[in-house]
């Protein structure tokens, strides 16, 4: 399994935390805009075993997905299109988080 990290996220060292299996990779960096400033995400990932995340105070959930299908339905042309109409700015956002995961993608297959 492999664990996709934004830098934001840190893990608890708890037996319901995947455990890394090896080093981790910085896999892309996605310039963002929130909080009425520039921002920029830095995606790492990792090899680890399967199992609960623990999130910090600032997160409040997650879950498992397969990034290829997530990609389809929420980052689709459509799902910009849409984000278009209500804000150039969270079309800036999906359009940069859909090229952040299509980065991800083309490393994980490589």
């Amino acid at each position: 399994m492999i664990l996709a990290v934004n830098l934001c996220l840190f893990f608890s060292p708890t037996t319901s935390t995947p455990t890394a299996i090896g080093p981790l990779w910085l896999v892309t960096a996605v310039p963002l805009q929130g909080y009425g400033m520039d921002l920029l995400s830095l995606r790492y990932a990792c090899r680890c075993d399967e199992g609960s995340v623990q999130l910090s105070h600032e997160h409040s959930g997650w879950q498992w997905f397969d990034p290829a299908a997530y990609r389809a339905t929420h980052l689709s042309d459509t799902e910009v299109t849409r984000w278009r109409q209500s804000s150039d700015a969270e079309a800036f956002n999906i359009l940069r988080n859909r090229d952040g995961l299509d980065d991800f993608l083309r490393w994980r297959n490589q």
